[in-house]
């Protein structure tokens, strides 16, 4: 599932709550994303998982 449409769907989950997303913000990829009605900002914070997984091994204690 792409990150626009994961988006989408856990601000529609949290509608109850007063969450409301910018469709067209989260279809440009723009970094905030919350509809100006909403309860909360939302945020799209990029990461790089792979090279976070891989600082985070290197940094272990290695057993020789």
């Amino acid at each position: 599932m792409n990150t626009r449409r994961r988006c989408a769907r856990i601000a529609g989950y949290l509608a109850h709550l007063g969450v409301r997303l910018d469709a067209a913000a989260n279809q440009t990829g723009a970094a905030g994303i919350s509809a100006p009605d909403s309860a909360v900002a939302l945020r799209v914070v990029r990461v790089d998982e792979g090279r976070a997984l891989a600082a985070e091994a290197a940094a272990l204690p290695r057993a020789d």
